[in-house]
């Protein structure tokens, strides 16, 4: 294990030097971190696997480990103006992110909300307080009481950028697969509430930017995905969002699953008129060496995870980060 970190400190110092890990004052990030739980037991959420006491033996030790990993990376990526996550648990996960790392120096502070996941996790948004300033902060309901589903709120934030600028952003984290036929309306569902929000924040404010990033669980090919966003004719909606996941390489992914490389981690964005003329910002996955590791009996690589199945691998997510520089 020390052998693993001293090769990630030396990428990351590497990295810095190359460049890419300088402060980004405009780069939007996003991150499914998997897992990022504390070590105490929550009555109210299925989080029992992740206690000392659990099946994944979720240790302080590990957790300081994950909270290190996900900082180191952070800081890799050029300590973005803003950083959405999926699947953290809570606001302690978060403040131990935000102070009790490097990340402190650097201003970030982050806003999260609790949703009705029966596993007690969230989206949240990290942010560097002289970059990026809040004006509002508040969870779009994407479970159905109806039908007693219920599952991870959207985030949606609004604020002007450094330059001025009024940004929304909203993370999101859609149904998995697993669920099956069940999983794939409740995504459309989502879908619809998504672009509803969108099509209201254009409506009120149409000089903003808008930026939709998460993990929505379907890769841009997906045809049931590209009938609930509108992009059955094109990579750009009728709310003017566009899914710059559609200029990826083939082959190029986010998650690996069985040797294969899918994209489910999207960013979407809506530029105002006023700033058409700067283009569509292109997107990224980052694919550092450390955050990979080679994929048994197989030519390929897949993200360096925390846990495979029930072995404890003590690496970073299942997902690697997306990101974009919106100047």
């Amino acid at each position: 294990m020390l052998h693993i970190r001293k090769v990630c400190w030396l990428f990351i110092v590497l990295t810095l030097l190359c460049g890419i890990g300088r402060s980004q004052s405009s780069r939007v990030a996003f991150w499914n971190v998997e897992n990022f739980f504390d070590t105490s037991n929550d009555t109210l959420t299925n989080d029992d696997d992740f206690t000392p006491q659990g099946a994944n033996h979720w240790s302080s030790a590990r957790f300081t480990l994950k909270r290190d990993n996900l900082y180191k990376v952070i800081v890799a990526l050029g300590s973005p103006m803003v950083v959405g996550l999926a699947e953290v648990e809570n606001d302690y996960v978060l403040d131990q992110l935000c102070a009790a790392t490097p990340l402190r120096r650097q201003g970030y502070d982050f806003i999260h909300f609790d949703s009705p996941d029966t596993r007690g996790i969230d989206c949240a948004l990290l942010y560097r307080k002289k970059q990026f300033h809040p004006f509002l902060s508040q969870p779009v309901s994407a479970s159905d009481s109806a039908s007693s589903y219920f599952t991870r709120d959207v985030l949606l934030v609004g604020g002007t950028t450094e330059q001025g600028d009024s940004l929304y952003l909203m993370v999101c984290h859609l149904p998995s697969k697993l669920g099956g036929d069940l999983a794939d309306r409740h995504r459309a569902r989502i879908a619809r509430i998504i672009r509803g929000v969108v099509d209201t924040i254009v409506t009120a404010h149409p000089s903003a930017t808008v930026v939709v990033m998460g993990d929505f669980n379907a890769d841009p090919s997906e045809e049931a995905f590209r009938t609930a966003f509108g992009f059955e004719d094109s990579d750009t909606n009728l709310e003017g969002l566009t899914d710059l996941m559609y200029t990826l390489p083939e082959g190029e992914g986010t998650h690996n699953y069985a040797g294969r490389w899918s994209c489910l981690d999207h960013i979407m964005v809506r530029r105002p008129d006023s700033q058409k003329e700067k283009g569509l910002p292109q997107v990224h996955v980052y694919k550092a060496d450390f955050l990979l590791k080679p994929l048994p009996r197989s030519n390929t690589f897949r993200p360096f995870r925390t846990y495979s199945g029930p072995n404890y691998l003590g690496g970073f997510s299942d997902h690697l980060p997306v990101y974009i520089d919106l100047y």
